[in-house]
């Protein structure tokens, strides 16, 4: 792990949002249990009160787990590894001799291996694979592919699951045993769904398959792709239903498959279902999480929404960058909890087998929302966090932290105007206030900057180490050198300038009604301010400072290598 110090102005670093959030996490689990995460907090209780709830096993733990070690990379810091690791020692205790991931029954869960929560253990155990090659998470992912392969039901070159959660026990092939609800089997969810119960699969199938190479990982993503293709849990116009998140993070799924097999056709379904998604969601990053309930939004979709708009941007296609960064600035950002002085107060009882009111409400802050409004942290009148969400907007950030400068042997290119360290190139940004970037090259290869797609190509100037630069462009991207003929040389300073826009814009999505909008306020990509105001926590208050010159002050940053590159956790 490396760092670099250098002086940058006072804009958005995504690095400074993680240790809030990952102080939350570490507050959120009940030590009496092993350290067991709590699923919601209930924020109309006084005080509010953690609770725990079916998804804390594999699901919670998981994604605890994996947030905590994206944390700890992104500001290199060993503050919360005693916690990473607590909760990834509780995850491997979950995994049965069958090689799947169970929960523990319970008056509000039952004794059985979720399909959905198989896709968050399996992708936090592909991550520690990432990590630096350690074998018990590489061995347990395999072990369970190889489970999920042998409960699936197979027709011809369709893989599915005949329920959502699969008995400890349970005898397979076949549909005996298998359950239908979350809670034990009372449920009335029915039979599995193909995005919820596989398409969620596909993403961490592929990876593990990709940096492995084991086959029968292939297989499994090519069953599931199946049948989420025949069962139209994605249509062929990118239409879906219900719910939003597991249906872009299959998405995902499909896009990473089709980028790995080179079948165009997939990579199409998959690019119309984030187009169609995009249509239910603002302008700024605000994501239903459901496509027939449009008044809530958890930042899971918008975690899920980056992972799609980054896929499509290394697919080619340039300007999901541009919709990404407006996600990144605005809802992504403005969704994090950063006071708790609204919220109800009362005096703690007692902690119970379920539940916790110790150290509430200030035990929330640094939380990401799980329900907001466009324009506040509650959205209509749900007052519930749902703590898939903070480790969503961990995974959110480390995502986006790693997709600043992208490229590859023959270039380097500037995807996100952030404030950023990289083992490539440095990035200092001035947006909102100003338009200037400036880009500190650090390996010799030619350079192309990314520029916001409001801005026209003859108001953008450019400089060299102080020298006026040359224009050539690639789309939306300003180059300097070409493959083979002129690179840039480590140490020189690009600087790219250009006016910013000021607009005004309505929006209908998110609760709103055609006869009374929101109306949007926006410097740049960044929204200033939203009309109405919400009622509760307001958010996007930030016209007055939008209105200062930032200050610029010395900063300390990790460098991303701009791919994920992991260090081992140990024992």
């Amino acid at each position: 792990m490396a760092f670099e110090t250098w002086v940058y102005p006072a804009t958005l670093i995504l690095e400074h949002r993680v240790p809030a959030a990952a102080e939350f996490l570490t507050r959120m689990v009940d030590r009496r249990q092993g350290g067991l995460p709590y699923f919601r907090v209930l924020l109309d209780g006084r005080p509010p009160v953690a609770q725990h709830d079916w998804p804390d096993w594999g699901d919670m733990t998981a994604r605890f787990a994996e947030a905590l070690a994206m944390a700890r990379l992104m500001t290199g810091s060993d503050r919360w590894l005693g916690s990473e690791r607590e909760l990834f020692g509780l995850l491997l205790s979950f995994f049965g001799e069958d090689g799947l991931n169970y929960r523990s029954k319970t008056d509000w869960s039952g004794d059985d291996a979720l399909l959905f929560d198989q896709s968050r253990v399996l992708t936090t155990m592909v991550s520690w694979c990432m990590l630096g090659g350690d074998e018990r998470a590489s061995r347990l992912a395999r072990r369970q592919i190889d489970a999920l392969t042998r409960v699936a039901e197979k027709q011809g070159e369709v893989w599915r699951f005949p329920g959502r959660a699969y008995p400890r026990g349970g005898r397979a092939p076949g549909r005996e045993g298998w359950v239908s609800g979350y809670d034990g089997g009372s449920g009335t969810k029915g039979l599995a769904d193909p995005c919820y119960e596989g398409g969620v699969l596909i993403s961490p199938v592929v990876m593990l398959y990709d940096m492995e190479g084991y086959d029968p990982a292939f297989e499994l993503a090519r069953g599931l792709v199946n049948w989420v293709l025949t069962a139209d849990g994605i249509a062929e116009d990118g239409r879906f239903r219900d719910h939003v998140h597991s249906r872009l993070a299959t998405a995902a799924g499909l896009l990473r498959y089709a980028l790995l097999t080179g079948r165009d056709d997939i990579l199409e379904r998959g690019k119309r279902a984030v187009d169609f998604a995009l249509n239910l969601s603002t302008a700024f990053g605000w994501v239903p999480e459901y496509v027939e309930r449009p008044e809530g939004c958890e930042v899971c979709c918008i975690m899920d929404l980056l992972d799609c708009l980054f896929l499509l941007g290394r697919s080619g296609q340039g300007q999901y960058y541009d919709v990404a960064e407006r996600v990144i600035r605005n809802h992504l950002v403005e969704s994090q909890l950063r006071d708790t002085g609204w919220l109800p107060t009362g005096q703690p009882g007692a902690d119970s087998e379920r539940t916790s009111t110790s150290g509430m409400p200030q035990r929330l802050f640094g939380a990401f929302a799980g329900w907001s409004a466009p324009n506040d942290f509650i959205g209509r009148d749900v007052w519930a966090l749902q703590n898939c969400c903070t480790p969503a907007g961990i995974r959110a950030c480390y995502l986006a932290w790693n997709e600043v400068v992208g490229g590859d042997w023959m270039n380097t290119r500037i995807n996100l105007l952030l404030n950023h360290a990289g083992e490539a190139a440095s990035v200092r940004s001035w947006l909102p206030w100003e338009g200037r970037v400036e880009v500190k090259v650090k390996q010799a290869k030619p350079v192309e900057i990314r520029v916001p797609d409001w801005v026209e190509h003859t108001q953008v100037a450019a400089t060299i180490d102080g020298q006026a630069a040359p224009l050539a462009w690639s789309g939306n991207c300003v180059k300097f050198g070409e493959y083979g003929k002129s690179s840039l040389q480590p140490g020189q300073l690009v600087t790219v300038t250009f006016p910013v826009r000021e607009t005004t814009t309505t929006e209908s999505r998110g609760g709103a009604t055609a006869g009374n909008p929101f109306t949007v306020h926006w410097r740049g990509d960044t929204v200033v301010q939203i009309e109405p105001a919400g009622t509760h926590y307001p958010l996007y208050s930030r016209r007055a400072e939008a209105a200062e010159q930032p200050e610029e002050r010395e900063q300390t940053l990790v460098e991303s290598p701009g791919a994920i590159a992991w260090e081992p956790l140990g024992d």
